[in-house]
């Protein structure tokens, strides 16, 4: 499989912003953190991390079942396990370089089960929409029902701001600004090299197609009710996911379901920003238990526990998928 150079790129940025934080992370504890933190790891109880675990697979079902009731009004009806596998090899991919599992799992299908990848791709387009409109709606949730803390532990962190601070940070965001406008001129500018403006043309028009279809595909949808009922069901498990990670500590047991809503949003946003969430999904569950009170020695353990359950569950269940996917499918290989 050849890796673009887009791709690459993206990768080493965001596989050095995760090392980045993960140093930064342990650098600035001290030896007394760090032995607090072990504690936490000994202490825990891991029946919870494996309860946690097993609604994250279960997760995944349900989007597979959603997906499979996406594609049939474009006229095609995968089955659940590759459809299933799938899913896992998609979350297995985006470890290593982010939004490749996307393309991955579309072509798993178009391979065992001929479904086109113009069209599973633009049902998945769909999907994501959908998704960032249910993940901006919690948020939004989120804000209304924790406003006080939040904003509580805003002013706090900006009041403790210094004036150097500030012009660092605004040397990090114009910086930041101006690599992604390279980016999207060196990327434009490849593409049509490459390609040739007709040819380039011919190609949207071709994908565009396939998308619509697939935007389409949910309008025409005969079992919408159950669409909703899976999607409702899928971010349920997301929120309890970390819900049921909380009765691991002690410390963290208390806490409640908006407590475990946060921290799937948070912690959300963190692994788009660095392949599979290392080094900043510690940090997002940390921050967003420092509303609840709990230290930060106690939130980046539950926060680092997490993350290592769920990546050790991602990596499993996609090399296994990959392994059944060949085992079921002999004639398709």
């Amino acid at each position: 499989m050849k890796i673009k150079l887009g791709n690459l790129i993206q990768l080493v940025l965001s596989l050095s912003l995760g090392v980045g934080l993960v140093y930064w992370f342990i650098n600035q504890m001290t030896q007394e953190e760090i032995d607090a933190t072990l504690t936490s790891f000994s202490q825990a109880n891991y029946f919870w991390l494996i309860m946690s675990l097993l609604v994250g697979f279960l997760s995944n079902i349900v989007r597979g079942q959603r997906w499979r009731l996406m594609l049939r009004p474009v006229g095609y009806y995968p089955g659940f396990w590759n459809t299933f596998f799938s899913i896992n090899v998609m979350f297995f991919a985006n470890l290593f370089i982010p939004r490749l599992g996307e393309v991955s799992r579309c072509g798993i299908l178009a391979k065992y089960e001929k479904v086109p990848v113009e069209k599973s791709i633009g049902t998945m387009v769909v999907e994501r929409v959908i998704d960032l409109i249910c993940l901006l709606s919690l948020l939004g949730l989120l804000l209304l029902l924790e406003y006080d803390k939040i904003i509580g532990l805003l002013q706090e962190t900006f009041a403790k701001k210094e004036v150097v601070e500030e012009s660092s940070n605004s040397i990090l965001k114009y910086g930041l600004m101006a690599t992604i406008a390279i980016a999207v001129i060196v990327g434009a500018f490849y593409i049509y090299k490459k390609h040739g403006l007709t040819q380039l043309k011919i190609t949207i028009r071709t994908r565009l197609k396939g998308l619509i279809e697939g935007f389409v595909s949910v309008r025409h949808m005969n079992d919408f009710g159950q669409f909703v009922f899976l999607t409702i069901v899928m971010w349920a498990c997301y929120i309890i996911m970390p819900y049921l990670a909380f009765f691991s500590l002690a410390e963290t047991s208390h806490l409640g379901i908006v407590a475990g809503m946060g921290c799937m949003i948070f912690g959300g946003f963190a692994m788009v920003a660095t392949p599979g969430g290392i080094g900043a999904y510690p940090l997002a569950v940390r921050a967003m238990l420092a509303l609840y009170g709990i230290n930060e020695i106690t939130g980046g353990a539950l926060g680092t526990m997490l993350w290592g359950t769920q990546t050790l569950g991602v990596f499993l269940s996609g090399i296994i998928s990959l392994i059944l996917l060949a085992l079921m499918n002999p004639s398709k290989k």
